[in-house]
């Protein structure tokens, strides 16, 4: 859920040799994710649907692994869209997820506009604790559900983050109102929200703001 481009698909289908269908919510990922899997040899085990996660248009029972990298937190209603989860998973199937989180309880002033910084850059409604995330899978009717914190693992893809999106960052204070990246005006918004959550998401991550889990 969440596939992209299909590449996490396209390694599970080549790697594993399991029949992998893969939903994102742009158009263009699903011809891009089409194409791939016909260059990679696994079209055949490979299906690419446009499908929004917070309405899984998907019979019951009907998988034996639901997966999310990265875009659990895209879920606008993170409680609903475990339960849809557990309604399509076969009894005894597995959800497993790599995810954003935040720490669990109140945050600072200053910590809370990090979290803004990270939601509106990336463009996700919400994070939650990696505790909730747990007690929320449980609720849903989920067994035997274990979390780790990851955080020690993607520090060192969080500090090339930081190194990438220094010269950047800095561009845009100095040139607040040029387009450094697009001419178009919404694509320009887009990559100074990116680079400005990736900073905001590794530094936080190393003061303990954020969960990698």
């Amino acid at each position: 859920v969440g596939c992209g481009s299909g590449g996490f698909a396209l390694w599970c289908a080549s790697q594993l040799g399991c029949r992998v269908t893969g939903l994102t919510i742009c158009e263009e990922h699903v011809e891009i994710a089409r194409e791939h899997a016909l260059d990679a040899g696994v079209a055949d085990r490979c299906e690419f649907l446009r499908m929004d996660m917070d309405r899984l248009e998907l019979p019951d029972q009907s998988f034996d692994v639901v997966t999310n990298q990265d875009s659990f937190c895209h879920a606008r209603h993170k409680r609903r869209y475990l339960r849809e989860v557990f309604r399509i998973l076969t009894p005894g199937g597995v959800w497993s997820c790599m995810d954003f989180n935040v720490r669990a309880g109140t945050l600072s002033t200053a910590e809370a506009a990090e979290l803004r910084k990270v939601l509106r850059g990336f463009h996700i409604p919400s994070l939650a604790p990696l505790a909730r995330v747990l007690s929320d899978a449980r609720a849903a009717g989920f067994e035997n559900c274990t979390a780790r914190e990851l955080g020690a693992a993607v520090l060192p893809s969080a500090v090339l983050i930081m190194r990438s999106a220094r010269e950047p960052l800095r561009l845009a204070r100095r040139h607040p109102k040029r387009r450094l990246h697009s001419p178009d005006p919404v694509e320009e918004a887009n990559v100074r929200g990116h680079f400005t959550a990736g900073m905001a998401y590794s530094v936080g991550l190393q003061t303990g703001l954020f969960e990698h889990g």
